[in-house]
């Protein structure tokens, strides 16, 4: 049923197609339909600005059956500003381009940072959670999912929305992750499962709005992947359990007590 030759489409486009998820992209769906990459700069195929007015790029998605959406400011660190623009505007216009050309299936890129407000927590975080964003970059991509979920109930169209984790550099290795806090290493996933949770959220027998958590079987972590396992079949690789430096934990245990001083995580927006 959710095998990754479930129910092929003819035509996909996929947004933000220069970047480094975008190539990883376009290398995973190669072969399993026609696939037109948008980006500003090359290798894209097709030029666009998703910031322009939606009449001067909206043709760029005729027949296509389904649109993978990364386009979009990528940085953790973007100002509301910034997110507001490249990450909400950008999105809003591309479900209006994809009701006109009767799109039938997005996978949105979201991102883990939708629920970074749990990341001192240790219960188990299900994947229906409510969403806990706590930076304009984790609100902007809560945002999003909100418009995808009223896209599918308007249009009867899938919307997808995988919070993706870390994707390493290297697709499988663990390099310098000693440096990194034990919440950004739970977040560790190989380019081959993003290659195949692609695949398979763009083949999928399934419909309407989900949303579903994407990373690796990190050992310890608290992600449930339940949802991902369930509705698109994903089978994620086991992965040593996060292991940061002293200096590193030192930080952590800083930065939980004054969060905790403070009354707990905030919610952002």
């Amino acid at each position: 049923m959710n095998s990754d030759s479930a129910a092929l489409p003819a035509t996909v486009l996929v947004t933000g197609a220069a970047g480094g998820l975008g190539q990883r992209t376009m290398r995973a769906l190669s072969g399993l339909a026609q696939v037109r990459g948008l980006d500003l700069v090359p290798p894209a195929t097709v030029m666009a600005d998703l910031t322009h007015p939606l009449e001067v790029w909206q043709h760029h998605l005729d027949g296509a059956e389904v649109v993978i959406h990364l386009a979009g400011d990528a940085s953790p660190a973007v100002p509301r500003p910034e997110a507001e623009r490249q990450i909400i505007g950008m999105t809003r216009s591309l479900l209006q381009a994809a009701t006109r050309a009767r799109v039938r299936r997005i996978v949105y890129a979201s991102s883990c940072h939708v629920l970074a407000g749990y990341r001192y927590s240790r219960a188990p975080l299900p994947p229906d959670a409510p969403p806990f964003p706590v930076t304009p970059y984790g609100w902007s991509k809560t945002v999003c999912e909100d418009e995808g979920r009223a896209w599918a109930e308007a249009t009867g169209g899938t919307f997808l929305a995988l919070r993706i984790g870390m994707c390493l550099r290297d697709g499988k290795g663990q390099a310098d992750s000693n440096q990194l806090s034990r919440w950004s290493q739970s977040k560790w996933l190989t380019g081959e499962d993003y290659a195949q949770a692609i695949r398979r959220a763009t083949t999928a027998k399934i419909a309407g709005f989900h949303t579903m958590t994407i990373v690796s079987a990190v050992a310890g972590a608290t992600w449930d992947l339940t949802a991902a396992r369930r509705l698109i079949g994903y089978e994620p690789t086991p992965m040593p359990a996060p292991r940061p430096g002293a200096a590193v934990r030192l930080a952590e245990l800083r930065d939980r007590a004054r969060v905790w001083a403070q009354g707990g995580p905030r919610r952002y927006g």
